[in-house]
């Protein structure tokens, strides 16, 4: 279907994107195969599932455009949106949560369905891949104006379902309850490994980094579906996440996490060739620890801290002067001078370019605009000052510091 016939539609699966949510058209007469549910039911069952949520066919649903947001019996969702005009096909956004899957959570699944527990691990980095969206009254908000975009004020409804409870148990895969010692001892060894490569990064290590990241271990992931490439996928949205958590203990500011974390979230998933996702991943590690080597700070002073913080959210401000910046936390700018310098042991205006060209460097990594663009977004739209400051810092020019980057 061309969803651009439905300009929300478009519009819908462009916004699920940006938030992680796979999304797909689908012939609602043929079965759902594991595809659609990240390989999570082939993962389980000894034989792949041939069809989800079997007794929740609508007989109705394009008659009365039913809506239908559905939980399965994994707590994973679903959104199933009938496309106007186009019988039989559902646009279908899923799977996701709405809240966190933690350890106890997936073991107090397991036990309740009894499911062996040496799929612990392998569920947990399932549900690791899965966005989080919280914030259910908003979601239902969003879905109800769509309802109304496609169909009319009163010509839809909303339904909420959820799946039969059931508990299975001779149909699960007898290869996770054989040989569960020599897995558990793999297991402990990758979790020692993704903890070494955190550290690495963490300290901004990218040498070490990227040698962890190439050990063995991470040869022989579970492949949860048959599909190579979405296992690729998956894996380097486990490995951004780790990543992001990393550079975060090395103290890099939220601001800078948010913003690689998304651009590789959607780097992961417009990949369409894995030698295009090889080449995503190769990159991940190595631009967090220059992150972390660029624009992580020490533990200064809680006042200090708030400072460093306020500059590095308005960096792009041209006006962020030493007066403008003591008028904010109301200080008299003499004594934010000689306290800022006595426990950075730099000026204040020393530490703001720094803060610029930091940031520049990082827009360097992750983007390809130009300089003068680059150089403006950072607030130094001065190009030869920005030259300047620039090699001062790195010893080259931005010229040369990119040309490094693309033979890297």
């Amino acid at each position: 279907m061309d969803t651009m016939k439905h300009p929300m539609l478009d519009f819908t699966v462009r916004f699920f994107n940006s938030v992680n949510l796979q999304t797909h058209v689908i012939d609602w007469s043929n079965p759902l195969t594991s595809y659609y549910d990240g390989g999570l039911r082939q993962m389980i069952l000894a034989e792949e599932s041939r069809s989800f949520f079997p007794y929740i066919i609508v007989p109705d649903l394009f008659k009365k455009n039913i809506i239908c947001i559905v939980t399965d019996q994994f707590l994973c969702r679903y959104i199933m949106i009938p496309v106007p005009d186009e019988q039989p096909d559902v646009l279908l956004a899923g799977p996701f949560l709405v809240s966190e899957m933690g350890l106890l959570k997936i073991q107090k699944l397991c036990e309740q369905k009894r499911i062996p527990p040496q799929l612990i691990s392998a569920l947990s980095q399932y549900y690791s891949t899965l966005p989080s969206i919280s914030e259910e009254g908003l979601l239902e908000a969003f879905v109800n104006a769509l309802g109304v975009s496609l169909f009319g004020q009163g010509r839809f409804s909303l339904q909420y379902i959820k799946e039969k409870d059931e508990v299975i148990p001779s149909v699960y895969r007898e290869e996770h309850v054989s040989g569960s010692e020599d897995t558990a001892a793999k297991l402990a060894h990758r979790y020692e490994i993704e903890e070494a490569m955190m550290d690495a990064i963490a300290r901004g290590d990218t040498e070490a980094a990227v040698r962890y990241q190439h050990d063995p271990v991470f040869k022989n992931l579970d492949e949860r579906v048959e599909i190579p490439l979405r296992n690729q996928k998956n894996y380097q949205i486990i490995l951004n996440t780790l990543c992001r958590k990393a550079a975060q203990r090395g103290g890099v500011h939220p601001l800078y996490l948010d913003e690689i974390s998304r651009h590789f979230s959607i780097m992961i998933e417009n990949t369409s060739t894995m030698s295009q996702s090889r080449e995503v991943e190769k990159d991940i590690v190595r631009r967090y620890c220059m992150l972390v080597q660029s624009q992580a700070t020490p533990g200064y002073s809680p006042l200090i801290h708030d400072i460093c913080a306020y500059i590095n959210a308005h960096y792009a401000d041209t006006s962020l002067t030493l007066e403008n910046i003591a008028a904010y936390f109301s200080m008299n700018k003499s004594y934010l001078a000689t306290l800022f310098k006595k426990e950075t042991g730099t000026t204040l205006t020393s530490y703001v370019n720094a803060c610029r060209i930091k940031h520049a460097i990082y827009l360097l990594n992750t983007q390809s605009g130009t300089i003068q663009s680059i150089a403006s977004a950072c607030g130094i739209p001065d190009i030869t000052y920005f030259t300047r400051l620039f090699k001062r810092e790195k010893g080259m020019t931005p010229s040369e510091y990119k040309k490094m980057l693309l033979r890297s």
